[in-house]
């Protein structure tokens, strides 16, 4: 069992486990319609397999301490989910985590991370990772909070591009 304070294990006792798997597919006709009126109004382009993504980071003894989920469409990476546990914030596996997700877009050829956070969530960390404010909600999901939606442009490596730009 985790108790809080205690560091995490050192990084070569930490394991980062990685489920890829493609998302075409759906058993719902609604799914399947607007999967085929999306691939004839979007740009060729555009058109890249959906793929799926499970990060988890766990240690020597097996138990969670952390963990992401993604997804891609068109050309971003939206990312679903990022936690880690409260006992082993401030250690890096939020950034190792977010690392990941940015490895795998590039890997998928996309050109940005997508994602929706909440006042009570760690705005301020992905903020600190440049993603980039593109909308929010007021007073949802209850009085007094608002709902960000985030973007960060990513790169490609070896470009001339510094993170965020659109060439490359």
């Amino acid at each position: 069992m985790l108790q809080a304070g205690t560091m995490p294990a050192p990084a070569e006792q930490l394991t980062m486990v990685r489920e890829v798997w493609q998302a075409n597919s759906s058993d719902n006709p609604v799914d399947e319609a607007l999967i085929a009126y999306e691939r004839d109004a979007m740009p060729s382009q555009h058109h890249g397999s959906q793929v799926e993504l499970r990060l988890y980071i766990r240690n020597g003894d097996d138990e969670l301490l952390g963990g992401a989920t993604a997804g891609t469409r068109w050309n971003a990476l939206n990312v679903f989910s990022l936690w880690v546990d409260e006992t082993q914030r401030g250690y890096g596996l939020g950034a190792a985590l977010m690392d990941a997700l940015e490895s795998f877009a590039l890997e998928q050829g996309c050109d940005r991370l997508l994602l929706e956070t909440t006042t009570v969530h760690n705005y301020g960390f992905y903020r600190h990772r440049g993603f980039e404010l593109v909308g929010h909600i007021d007073d949802h999901p209850a009085p007094g909070q608002q709902y960000y939606y985030l973007q960060r442009l990513l790169s490609p490596p070896g470009s001339d591009c510094v993170p965020g730009c659109r060439g490359g």
